[in-house]
């Protein structure tokens, strides 16, 4: 059995979101973005076009559902790990274990209704 500090899927996913978003961070265009915020978020730098591809080099060679409990730990942890919380609720947005659902936001093409 698995004690407390063992990884899981979640954390997994949570730790690989952060470290693409990381790589691709731009510290030079972090404070304006803040100042456009209001300074209300801390933010990277990542642009959009950046973060779509963090998210995509993340979650490769993930299964596209997830049971719904991992996909909401991991949505949380995004949320409570600043600057990535976007992300979370990126991740939140559309439930992999839904038939219908994916593990891709709805602004990577996710949760398409007809």
């Amino acid at each position: 059995m698995a004690g407390p500090d063992a990884p899981t899927a979640a954390t997994d996913l949570v730790d690989r979101i952060a470290a693409e978003l990381a790589a691709r961070a731009e510290p030079d265009r972090a404070g304006p973005m803040a100042r456009y915020m209001r300074d209300q978020f801390p933010f990277l730098g990542v642009t959009a076009a950046g973060q779509r591809a963090a998210w995509r080099a993340a979650t490769a060679g993930v299964p596209r559902r997830l049971p719904e409990p991992e996909v909401v730990e991991a949505a949380l942890a995004l949320w409570r790990r600043r600057p990535q919380s976007p992300r979370g609720a990126d991740l939140a947005r559309t439930p992999p274990a839904s038939p219908r659902g994916r593990l891709r936001p709805r602004w990577l093409g996710g949760d398409r209704r007809a």
